[in-house]
């Protein structure tokens, strides 16, 4: 059968616990001496997690095999077995991978050397036993020939090796051998928690020598000829990279060096270690106890090739340099340092960075200033600088204490991007009372987060090409001149333009709102609002406020723990014939984490529109339930606690009523409402809600429905459907014919139900006649989960007439009995039929325990379009395809 599929490309074979044999051999199909060809196309093969797996089957070759990833110790054992070796049949081709094979303890058998000259790529991760690459144990043939002499291993087109959580890899190989590696480019080494040392000269392998560490690799002139980036990463026990002083020629191309969990012997990098990469370009430091990265002794007569130096999260790191004078590091053109809270100098005051353009910094608690005047002057070059995140850092340039400046300019040439954000004891950019600053090619200037900042600098500033401050990093206010952050703030041209503005940023300006709401109005320019992390407010602003923001674009409103409601309730102005229009230009909304947020709006002016509002995110307000109300606060209070049981239905506040619309909402997202009940009232507005594509349900515990009948019609353009984590769900689409005059064409494509423990139906037709009144020809992908309480996904009716392009078909871990429910259960006699799955590519029925078959009555089925079946843990046999009447069209049964 395995000859018969020769248009297979890919294999997959996963957690088939009694497999021994992928292809089994027919008897007298060929002789020992014939190769067989089998899947001529294939290109990947994936076996994991078959544990009683022994062999694949050997003699075979497979010519188009480009990838072959491999898990299990059984087979593993096998890959190039003596046994096949004679004829010559056993080549690994490009990639190899092999992976959690947790009792194996080498990789290749010693008798496959010579015949791994294709191998581009090897990856060996997750192999807990794993002692060498190579077994030591020598095969009969060649005993006595490697006894007495050295094995010399080539890969000729290898590229790459990764060798990640191998806990117990001691070395490659662990008799007298040489390597060659003459197209490899790139070394990862991780979590390889017992190597000691990772190179060491091939001359001191003298084979018994005992007083030299193990080194993953002896190396010599050829072993790694063009390697360019070597990745060390969390191997516990390694402190050195190599043994000694290596001579340069051993990496004369290696350009990148990434040491991360990483504990050296030294408390910094050796003089040596530079010496034997005299092309290093790049040096990447993390998690490690450095301090100092480097040791000044030995640099002063010689140049790096270093330009590019990246630190992070070094907890013991104060210095990166010594104060020693250091010309060594001239070429660096680019500085990042992140999370080092310890340091508190950043560059010594003697050391001139003149090919410096980029200097990061950010999490630095330690840093009281960033550089000195007489380093500042040296930077020349620099086009870029960022300071984040550093609690204590007072100023950028200190002069005090710095002896060779006393005045004059510092000119930043070529500076471009300057960003300044959550500094929050930064006074200013620099204090020094004679020191006047030059900015000739400044054109983006970002502040933020910076509340104490009370002045850029106290000389004279030159910034000829900044036209405008960036507050925040979308949008931007006036800039003239030096002008303190303070008169900004409180000056009314710094109100005037003002486009984005994040509250939790500007505590002054949150005091001017609270003290003086009617302030906002010299805010017209205002397009985006950002209120974070308030817990002073109860309301932003009244319904005439609201109304003057005429340019709002975007409205976040975030962790403000007391906040009622976010337009304040007033007196009823208008009469319910008129329509309020709110923020003309809201594009989006979007409410988190505002645990006593009861609505947006509680008034009565109805109905109110937003005729731009494209998106609308609410998530984590619990004891929110309703956006606009309909009621007064004392009815509010009524309907949220109303019993829907005892007739009282309509007093079950709707999160949204009539009077709220929406024409132009695309998306939205309601997630974590913990009370709220229902979503929509039984009358929508005729414009509202017409072009919603997307919605998103989540965590609404006492949710009961999501659609209910009468206002289906209004979401005919909706595409995309998820609902999760709603613990109250019964139903999804609820259908009554009463409701509906003519057929509905939903446009629905993909529909999600995860995690919903009491649905019970996702369309619930109420009466034996309103199966013909809706339509979801669109529908493409159906993904069910954990729906323990839902015993069928189609009705037949939909199952009939809509299912023509669905492509996916995911039901897992639910209660399910029938994919699609008997006929008569909507009220029609039984018959045979036909279902047509003209487009369906995927069949997924993953642990469903209750499943009893697909469809209950006499039917056939089509899937000329299926690739993929999964079925798994559904314990009932069943009858997936129907019956078999048309084979050429249909998937036979297996």
């Amino acid at each position: 059968m395995a000859s018969s599929l020769a248009q297979l490309q890919k294999l997959e074979i996963k957690r088939c616990n009694n497999l021994g044999a992928v292809v089994m051999e027919e008897e007298e199909t060929t002789t020992t001496d014939d190769k067989v060809i089998i899947f001529p196309l294939l290109k990947s093969m994936i076996i994991e997690d078959c544990p009683n797996l022994t062999s694949f089957y050997w003699g075979i070759s497979s010519p188009s095999l480009i990838e072959f990833s491999r898990d299990g110790d059984k087979l593993a054992a096998t890959i190039g077995d003596g046994t096949e070796s004679a004829n010559g049949d056993i080549h690994i081709l490009p990639p190899f991978f092999c992976h959690k094979c947790e009792r194996l303890l080498n990789v290749f058998p010693l008798d496959m050397v010579g015949r791994l000259e294709k191998l581009e790529e090897l990856r060996i991760h997750n192999c807990d036993s794993l002692e060498e690459i190579f077994e030591a144990q020598c095969c009969s043939t060649i005993e006595s020939h490697v006894s007495e002499s050295s094995v010399s291993f080539v890969f000729p087109k290898l590229t790459y090796l990764g060798l990640s959580m191998l806990p117990k890899l001691k070395c490659f190989y662990s008799r007298k051998h040489t390597t060659e590696w003459p197209s490899l480019k790139k070394i990862w080494v991780y979590g390889c928690d017992n190597l000691e040392t990772f190179a060491s000269d091939q001359s001191l392998n003298l084979g018994d020598s005992t007083n030299i560490p193990q080194p993953l690799f002896w190396v010599n002139e050829a072993t790694f000829p063009n390697l360019e980036e070597l990745e060390l990463k969390w191997n516990d026990i390694m402190k050195e990279i190599w043994h000694g002083q290596l001579e340069a020629k051993f990496f004369c191309k290696l350009k990148v060096v990434k040491l991360i969990k990483f504990i050296p012997q030294s408390h910094a990098l050796p003089h040596c270690f530079f010496q034997s990469l005299p092309n290093l370009e790049k040096l990447v430091v993390n998690d490690a106890p450095f301090n100092p990265i480097f040791q000044c002794e030995g640099y002063k007569s010689e140049t790096l090739q270093l330009s590019e130096l990246m630190l992070s999260k070094l907890p013991e790191l104060t210095h990166i340099w010594k104060e020693d004078y250091c010309e060594s590091f001239c070429n660096l053109r680019s500085v990042e340092v992140r999370g080092c809270g310890k340091l508190k100098k950043l560059m010594p005051s003697s050391m001139l960075f003149a090919s410096l353009t980029t200097l990061e910094v950010s999490g630095c608690d330690g840093l009281m200033n960033l550089i000195s005047c007489s380093t500042a002057k040296s930077l020349t070059q620099l086009t870029k600088m960022i300071v984040t995140d550093c609690k204590m850092i007072v100023e950028i340039i200190a002069c005090q204490g710095d002896n060779e400046v006393k005045g004059g300019n510092i000119v930043f040439s070529r500076l471009s991007f300057l960003k300044l954000s959550c500094l929050l004891n930064l006074k200013g950019f620099c204090s020094g009372d004679h020191i006047n600053i030059e900015f000739p090619a400044l054109d983006n200037l970002i502040v933020n987060g910076c509340p104490r900042m009370e002045i850029f600098c106290q000389g004279e500033l030159s910034t000829p090409k900044l036209q405008q401050v960036q507050l925040a990093d979308e949008e931007n206010m006036q800039w003239e001149g030096n002008l303190t952050i303070k008169q900004m703030f409180e000056e009314k041209v710094g109100y005037s333009g003002l486009k984005h503005l994040k509250f939790s940023e500007f505590l002054v300006l949150l005091n001017i709102w609270n003290r003086n709401p009617q302030e906002i109005w010299r805010f017209k320019n205002l397009e985006h609002l950002e209120v974070c992390d308030s817990n002073d407010l109860k309301c932003i602003f009244n319904l005439a406020i609201a109304s003057s923001l005429c340019r709002l674009q975007q409205l976040e409103i975030k962790r403000c723990n007391n906040l009622e409601v976010v337009i304040e309730e007033e007196e009823a102005t208008t009469t319910r014939d008129d329509k309020t229009i709110i923020f003309p230009l809201l594009k989006s909304i979007i409410v988190e984490a505002c645990p006593d947020l009861r609505s947006f709006y509680g008034g009565r002016a109805s109905p109110v529109e937003f005729p731009s509002l494209a998106k609308f995110e609410v998530s984590h307000c619990p004891n929110m339930t309703t956006f606009i109300s309909a009621f007064s606060r004392d009815e509010d209070k009524l309907a949220t606690i109303g019993d829907a049981t005892e007739g009282n239905n309509d007093l079950i506040t709707s999160f949204f009523c009539y009077e709220v619309v929406f024409p132009e909402l695309e998306k939205m997202t309601i997630s974590h409402l913990r009370n709220l009940r229902r979503i929509w009232y039984d009358q929508l507005h005729m414009d509202s809600f017409c072009k919603l594509k997307v919605l998103k349900v989540e965590y609404c515990d006492q949710l009961l429905n999501i659609f209910p009948s009468p206002i289906l019609r209004a979401f005919q353009r909706l595409e995309t459907l998820q609902v999760t984590d709603c613990g109250s769900l019964e139903q999804v689409f609820e259908i009554k014919e009463t409701c509906v005059i003519a057929t509905i064409q939903m446009q629905l494509k993909n529909l999600t139900l995860y995690r919903l423990p009491k649905l019970e139906h996702v369309w619930n037709f109420m009466d034996s006649h309103a199966n013909t009144s809706i339509s979801f020809q669109s529908l493409q992908d159906v993904d069910v989960e954990e729906c323990w309480s839902l015993k069928s996904v189609f009705p037949f009716s939909i199952a009939k007439s809509s299912l023509q392009h669905l492509q996916s078909l995911d039901v897992m871990e639910s209660g399910v009995e029938q994919i699609i429910v008997s006929k008569n259960s909507e009220g029609s006699e039984e018959e045979s039929t036909r279902f047509e799955f003209n487009r369906l590519s995927l069949l997924s029925l993953w642990n469903l325990p209750d499943l009893k078959c697909f469809y209950p009555g006499t039917h056939t089925t089509t899937w000329p379009s299926l690739k993929k079946l999964w079925k798994w843990v559904c314990e009932k046999k069943i009858k997936i395809f129907g019956e078999l009447n048309d084979a050429k069209s249909q998937i036979q049964q297996r």
